[in-house]
C-alpha cells in the first residue's frame, strides 16, 4: 500500500524513471510482496515467542535482523557480493523480505529467477509459519499467569 503511489510518484516525477508495469511483473510484484509480509510478520512473531524462555529475546531478533540487512541487498546490493555470498542469500529467507521485490519491479529478473525467488520465498514462509506454531504451542505450556 506504501510502496503503489511512492512509485507513481518517482514515475510521474522523473520520467527517466520507467517500471516494466504489464501485468505479469506486477502480478509477480504483488505475490512477492505478500510472501515479504508473511515472512516479516511471522519471524518477528517467532522471535516475540522467545519471550517465554528468555527475558532477553529482542537481543535475538536483532542480531536476525542485523545478518538480515546484510544478506537481503539493504546495505548492499545483492549483484555486488561475492559469488558464494550471493549463491547463499539467494537461498536464505532475507532476499525474498527486501531485494526480490525491489529487483522484479526494476525488470531486472528472467522468468525463471522470478519464479525460483518465489519459490524460496514461500518455503521459507512454509517453514516460518512451522516454526511460529512450534513455538506457540511449546509457549503456551510454559506460560502461567498471575494477578487478580
Amino acid at each position: 500500500m506504501i510502496v503503489v503511489p511512492l512509485v507513481a510518484i518517482v514515475m510521474l516525477v522523473l520520467p527517466a524513471v520507467s517500471y516494466p508495469l504489464t501485468p505479469a511483473p506486477v502480478l509477480a510484484f504483488m505475490c512477492s510482496m505478500i510472501i515479504a509480509i508473511v515472512l516479516t510478520t511471522l519471524i518477528g512473531s517467532a522471535f516475540g515467542m522467545l519471550s517465554f524462555w528468555t527475558t532477553q529475546s529482542r537481543q535475538f531478533a536483532n542480531f536476525w535482523q542485523g545478518i538480515g540487512q546484510f544478506l537481503s541487498g539493504f546495505v548492499v546490493p545483492l549483484a555486488l557480493l561475492p559469488a558464494g555470498l550471493r549463491g547463499a542469500a539467494r537461498l536464505l529467507p532475507f532476499r525474498s523480505m527486501v531485494s526480490l521485490p525491489i529487483e522484479i519491479l526494476m525488470g531486472r529478473l528472467g522468468w525463471d529467477e522470478l519464479g525460483f525467488g518465489l519459490l524460496v520465498g514461500m518455503g521459507w514462509a512454509l517453514i516460518v509459519t512451522l516454526i511460529y506454531r512450534i513455538l506457540w504451542r511449546r509457549g503456551l505450556r510454559r506460560y502461567e499467569a498471575v494477578g487478580a
